[in-house]
């Protein structure tokens, strides 16, 4: 009985749809619909079926199509970076390892606003994600500027001098973080082009392109410095302080005990100019042609 109304109910419907307009012609092709579109039907159907199924058997499968086109792969070297940031940094041999790039960069590392990719000292050599925490305590060995220095160690821990080679990064994240160079700021070299004879520390300052002062301004500086001091004590390089080659020696040594000459005592720019051509190199204070 129930069935019969319901039957009935329906087909009361049917009649009257068509008084609904467009609307009703709709309902009455869900209610009632054409022969011909069982077929369609059934085939969607079942295909739908077959790659719902395909897409279970195979999740490795799903999980790289659906990847992001923008997951980060390493496809920039470590010198690249450097060099984008700041362009001069190979313009002077007095690499240095804390200069305020080197921090900088190392600082996005240790916060993982950088991610980094390595070979480790003593591993097979497969290049693998460098751990954020590992930065939180490495230091920079500036070996990669040259063609082979892939194999040098880039980054290390200070305790064991064990480290990371060929350090590579993601380069459309490192130009989101860098996206400009930062302008070089050089000594005023055409105030200190007048100046001659130059007190010691001035001389090791300008030869790592830096403004002189004390305390050393940047590790190069002080490298120089000591170069110079080497230089002085096997009579390669005058330093004085007096008018008399004797009182010159003998200001150029503070005390036999420390072998350091004094930072104040005078150097001359003919004579430094002999000792950089010894060294096989050209600062800018003393070749005015290489600052361009």
């Amino acid at each position: 009985m129930t069935c019969s109304i319901g039957a009935g109910a329906s087909i009361l419907l049917i009649a009257h749809v068509h008084e609904l307009g467009w609307i009703g012609l709709v309902i009455a092709f869900l209610l009632n619909p054409s022969p011909w579109i069982i077929v369609p039907a059934l085939v969607v159907g079942f295909l739908l079926l077959y790659l719902d199924n395909k897409r279970h058997r195979n999740p490795v499968l799903v999980e790289a199509v659906e990847a992001p086109e923008s997951r980060l792969v390493p496809n920039w070297p470590i010198r690249d970076l450097f060099l984008h940031i700041d362009p001069s940094i190979t313009k002077n041999p007095y690499r240095d390892p804390e200069t305020e790039v080197a921090r900088d960069i190392l600082d996005y590392l240790a916060t993982g606003r950088l991610h980094s990719w390595g070979r480790f000292t003593g591993s097979n050599g497969a290049l693998v994600p460098i751990p954020e925490d590992f930065w939180k305590e490495a230091e920079w060995v500036m070996m990669f500027f040259g063609p082979d220095d892939a194999e040098q160690i880039h980054a290390r821990y200070p305790a064991n001098n064990k480290g990371y080679r060929d350090i590579q990064f993601n380069k459309a994240e490192a130009l989101a973080n860098w996206p400009k160079s930062i302008a070089t700021v050089w000594p005023d070299f055409a105030k200190w082009d007048k100046i001659d004879p130059l007190e010691a520390y001035q001389a090791a300052c300008l030869w790592a392109d830096e403004e002189p002062k004390l305390p050393w301004p940047s590790w190069g500086a002080e490298k120089i410095y000591r170069k110079l001091n080497d230089a002085a004590l096997a009579h390669d390089l005058l330093v004085g302080g007096g008018d008399t080659v004797r009182k010159a020696t003998l200001d150029a040594i503070e005390t036999v005990t420390s072998k350091a000459i004094n930072p104040h005592g005078e150097v001359w720019r003919e004579d430094m100019r002999k000792l950089a051509e010894k060294w096989g190199e050209k600062p800018k204070f003393l070749y005015p042609r290489s600052r361009v």
